[in-house]
């Protein structure tokens, strides 16, 4: 993909995201143990959860990430040179 993207995948079995080289484009999540929750700003998260216990956290630039419903993590920085 070329250009500036920040977006949101889902499948039945997992939620993830792909963030550009720039990171122009906002993405923010929350991880809980029982969801994870994704948004364009952190307001957006703490409107739904208020507990300032839960960090928000920003995905670098250049990479995806991915959950699992079985609680299974990957936030991966992709190399310079890898097309998506």
């Amino acid at each position: 993909m070329d250009g500036t993207f920040t977006f949101p995948v889902a499948t039945s079995e997992h939620i993830g995201f792909a963030k550009d080289n720039l990171a122009a484009k906002p993405l923010v999540y929350m991880e809980m143990e029982d969801r994870v929750l994704l948004a364009s700003e952190e307001t957006s998260l703490r409107t739904v959860v208020p507990d300032l216990n839960v960090p928000v956290e920003e995905p670098p630039p250049f990479s995806i990430g991915a959950w699992s419903v079985t609680g299974e993590k990957a936030v991966y920085k992709v190399p310079n040179r890898a097309v998506i």
